[in-house]
């Protein structure tokens, strides 16, 4: 089976390099930020529940 690549779906994390296909800049970056969450270097918040989400970003707004 062929390996086709849709040079239309500009949305894929991938690009093509040659015959292989690489990841883009933007997919090696949010790959390193989430490794950088794991590891502690990057603070998140997290919740139970979604209401309690919405209610913290409502109040980011005001």
């Amino acid at each position: 089976m062929d390996k086709k690549v849709n040079k239309e779906a500009k949305h894929l994390p991938l690009q093509e390099s040659g015959n292989n296909l690489k990841p883009t800049k933007e997919l090696l970056e949010a790959i390193q930020e989430g490794e950088d969450i794991i590891k502690g270097k990057i603070k998140v918040k997290g919740y139970h529940n979604v209401k309690e989400m919405l209610k913290d970003i409502i109040n980011k707004d005001s």
